[in-house]
Protein backbone atom coordinates (compact mmCIF):
# COMPACT_ATOMS: atom_id res chain seq x y z
CA UNK A 1 0.00 0.00 0.00
CA UNK A 2 1.24 3.69 -0.65
CA UNK A 3 1.70 6.17 1.73
CA UNK A 4 -0.91 8.39 0.51
CA UNK A 5 -3.18 5.33 0.62
CA UNK A 6 -2.00 4.20 4.66
CA UNK A 7 -2.71 7.95 5.27
CA UNK A 8 -6.08 7.90 3.46
CA UNK A 9 -7.11 4.25 5.61
CA UNK A 10 -5.90 5.91 8.78
CA UNK A 11 -7.80 9.30 8.76
CA UNK A 12 -10.67 6.85 7.86
CA UNK A 13 -9.82 4.93 10.81
CA UNK A 14 -9.72 7.89 13.34
CA UNK A 15 -13.42 9.23 11.81
CA UNK A 16 -14.69 6.04 12.40
CA UNK A 17 -13.07 5.71 16.05
CA UNK A 18 -14.50 9.36 16.64
CA UNK A 19 -17.84 8.69 15.68
CA UNK A 20 -18.30 5.80 18.15
CA UNK A 21 -16.85 2.39 15.72
CA UNK A 22 -14.96 0.00 17.45
CA UNK A 23 -11.84 -1.83 16.16
CA UNK A 24 -12.32 -5.74 15.78
CA UNK A 25 -10.21 -8.55 15.77
CA UNK A 26 -11.48 -9.61 12.56
CA UNK A 27 -9.88 -8.70 9.51
CA UNK A 28 -11.08 -7.78 5.96
CA UNK A 29 -10.88 -11.02 3.67
CA UNK A 30 -9.35 -8.80 0.94
CA UNK A 31 -6.69 -6.72 2.48
CA UNK A 32 -6.19 -8.38 5.75
CA UNK A 33 -6.45 -5.27 8.00
CA UNK A 34 -8.29 -4.37 10.67
CA UNK A 35 -12.10 -4.02 10.18
CA UNK A 36 -14.24 -1.74 12.38
CA UNK A 37 -17.66 -1.93 13.40
CA UNK A 38 -19.82 1.12 12.75
CA UNK A 39 -22.85 1.96 15.88
CA UNK A 40 -24.90 0.48 13.10
CA UNK A 41 -23.65 -2.86 13.19
CA UNK A 42 -22.40 -2.33 9.33
CA UNK A 43 -18.56 -3.67 9.23
CA UNK A 44 -16.53 -1.61 7.27
CA UNK A 45 -12.36 -2.03 6.36
CA UNK A 46 -10.72 1.63 6.27
CA UNK A 47 -7.89 0.19 3.49
CA UNK A 48 -10.31 -1.17 1.02
CA UNK A 49 -13.13 1.99 1.99
CA UNK A 50 -16.08 -0.04 1.79
CA UNK A 51 -18.15 -2.31 3.68
CA UNK A 52 -17.60 -6.03 4.79
CA UNK A 53 -19.96 -8.80 5.30
CA UNK A 54 -19.27 -12.07 7.45
CA UNK A 55 -20.11 -15.16 5.47
CA UNK A 56 -23.70 -16.20 6.81
CA UNK A 57 -25.12 -12.86 6.90
CA UNK A 58 -26.43 -12.31 3.41
CA UNK A 59 -29.98 -12.94 3.69
CA UNK A 60 -32.28 -14.18 0.45
CA UNK A 61 -33.82 -11.57 -1.06
CA UNK A 62 -37.65 -11.75 -1.39
CA UNK A 63 -38.63 -12.02 -5.18
CA UNK A 64 -38.13 -8.82 -7.00
CA UNK A 65 -41.61 -7.26 -6.83
CA UNK A 66 -42.85 -6.15 -10.84
CA UNK A 67 -42.45 -2.30 -9.60
CA UNK A 68 -38.69 -2.68 -8.71
CA UNK A 69 -36.11 -1.59 -11.23
CA UNK A 70 -34.15 -3.12 -13.46
CA UNK A 71 -30.94 -3.07 -11.67
CA UNK A 72 -32.70 -4.16 -8.42
CA UNK A 73 -33.23 -7.16 -9.49
CA UNK A 74 -30.16 -8.04 -11.04
CA UNK A 75 -28.69 -6.71 -7.58
CA UNK A 76 -31.48 -9.54 -5.84
CA UNK A 77 -30.52 -12.13 -8.41
CA UNK A 78 -26.60 -11.35 -7.94
CA UNK A 79 -27.51 -11.80 -3.62
CA UNK A 80 -29.17 -15.18 -3.83
CA UNK A 81 -26.03 -16.68 -6.10
CA UNK A 82 -23.41 -15.29 -3.74
CA UNK A 83 -25.20 -16.78 -1.06
CA UNK A 84 -24.94 -20.19 -2.43
CA UNK A 85 -21.16 -19.84 -3.71
CA UNK A 86 -18.06 -21.04 -1.80
CA UNK A 87 -15.58 -19.98 -4.21
CA UNK A 88 -13.83 -17.10 -2.82
CA UNK A 89 -12.71 -15.47 -6.40
CA UNK A 90 -16.10 -15.80 -7.54
CA UNK A 91 -17.74 -14.52 -4.18
CA UNK A 92 -15.16 -11.32 -4.92
CA UNK A 93 -16.64 -11.17 -8.27
CA UNK A 94 -20.33 -11.11 -7.09
CA UNK A 95 -19.50 -8.43 -4.26
CA UNK A 96 -17.98 -5.87 -6.48
CA UNK A 97 -20.63 -6.54 -9.43
CA UNK A 98 -23.41 -5.68 -6.43
CA UNK A 99 -21.35 -3.04 -4.91
CA UNK A 100 -21.32 -1.36 -8.67
CA UNK A 101 -24.92 -1.46 -9.16
CA UNK A 102 -26.06 -0.41 -6.03
CA UNK A 103 -23.85 2.84 -6.83
CA UNK A 104 -25.77 3.05 -10.07
CA UNK A 105 -28.89 2.58 -7.88
CA UNK A 106 -28.56 4.91 -5.70
CA UNK A 107 -27.34 7.89 -8.21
Amino acid sequence: MTEDKEASALQRAAKLLLEGAIMLRESCPQCISPLYQKKDGTLYCTSCDRRVVREGEIQRPEKAKSSASPIQAKIDKLAAELEDTTDPEKIVKISETIRSLEKIRDS
